[in-house]
């Protein structure tokens, strides 16, 4: 029988109903994109066409190679077309970014209006280009390239985070075309804003109430009744959980949470991320093996700079396939339907190997 679930850090409710799986076509398996090619002589994102994308900001070399040139594990650079800009050139700096005017020109606000409410879209967006490799993304490296990937998001999370307006950095990666990626090389973002997104703020806000009512974190409790039950329970280490969570918002929605309260992603000690980047690499290979390499999203929870003080937050990695598109109750409720049970998602992770 479907039911209703509701997420405790949002609030948001969900429909779990299975038996809408058994339409044609509700679930499908075959949207990531499946070139296996090493190289692409037209991507920019591969070893060669290094003058196609901005300088690098960041890379790793084994072989002391130049900057900007063949020789590279993993790059880092602006990206190219971003969603948010500095006031200005240059790595961000505590100093550097300042708070830049809306152009008249493109907006229909008024001065004073109670209802257009805008500011500049001030902030940082980068590109973490995982290998050389055009088709070996996260599922298919060893442990060893996953600690490296999830190095470089921390020492750029730790830089861009020390900018005196970024109040909020995203970490995150789109795989597949219907997961919004338009370059098939695999990569991540990193976004940083000088706004902090509702939803996040949102969870923040429902994490403090959950602690002062109960007295331990909203993540504690998860744990301890997750753990105890194990029918959501995907794989885990000594450090961190990976669970399919109570109200799933897709099917297979999977998160990484820590034992430990880790509020931010610039805080996990180098043991944490080692452990880390071995349970990230094993849900993605049984994601990629179970669905047949799903198109998906991976965002880094992490809490927002002007809450660092808090002790009842704490970070999660999410990774949401998109197997099912929106449809018309969707958009209009903003309330989701999954067709797959978080039970039933779990036993078949836990079963994939």
């Amino acid at each position: 029988m479907p039911e209703f679930r509701q997420n405790p850090l949002t609030g948001a409710w969900v429909i779990i109903a299975p038996d809408r799986g058994k339409r044609p076509d509700a679930v499908t398996h075959d949207l990531a994109d499946t070139s296996d090619a090493s190289t692409s002589p037209h991507c920019p994102f591969c070893p060669g066409n290094e003058r196609q994308t901005p300088p690098e900001l960041y890379s790793v070399r084994t072989d002391r190679s130049a900057p900007d040139t063949p020789g590279w594990s993993l790059r880092v650079f602006l990206n190219r077309f971003p969603a948010v800009t500095l006031d200005g050139d240059g790595v961000p700096t505590p100093e550097s970014i300042a708070f830049a005017p809306a152009s008249e020109a493109t907006s229909d606000a008024r001065a004073g209006s109670v209802l257009m409410i805008r500011q500049g879209a001030v902030g940082q967006h980068e590109v973490l280009v995982e290998s050389p490799d055009h088709s070996r993304h996260l599922a298919l490296h060893d442990d060893r390239h996953v600690r490296l990937i999830l190095d470089a998001m921390r020492h750029r999370f730790r830089v861009v985070a020390q900018a005196r307006d970024v109040k909020y950095v995203c970490l995150f990666k789109n795989h597949g075309r219907a997961a919004g990626s338009t370059i098939e090389h695999p990569h991540l973002q990193l976004l940083a804003t000088s706004v902090v997104p509702p939803l996040s703020m949102m969870m923040l806000q429902r994490q403090e109430a959950f602690a002062k009512e109960q007295g331990r974190s909203i993540f504690d409790a998860m744990l301890d009744e997750e753990l105890e039950l194990g029918r959501r329970i995907v794989a885990a280490n000594d450090e961190f959980v990976a669970l399919c969570p109570w109200a799933s918002e897709v099917p297979y929605e999977t998160w990484i949470v820590p034992r430990e309260p880790i509020a931010f992603y610039s805080d996990v000690s180098d043991e944490s991320l080692t452990l880390l980047a071995t349970l990230l690499r094993d849900v993605m290979a049984r994601l990629h093996q179970r669905l047949a390499d799903p198109p998906y999203n991976l965002v880094v929870n992490s809490g927002p700079k002007t809450l660092r003080g808090e002790k009842s937050t704490r970070l999660f990695v999410q990774v949401l396939p998109r197997l099912t598109g929106l449809a018309g109750f969707e958009l209009g409720s903003g309330m989701f339907i999954n067709t797959v049970s978080p039970e039933d998602a779990a036993a078949e992770l836990r079963a994939t190997t």
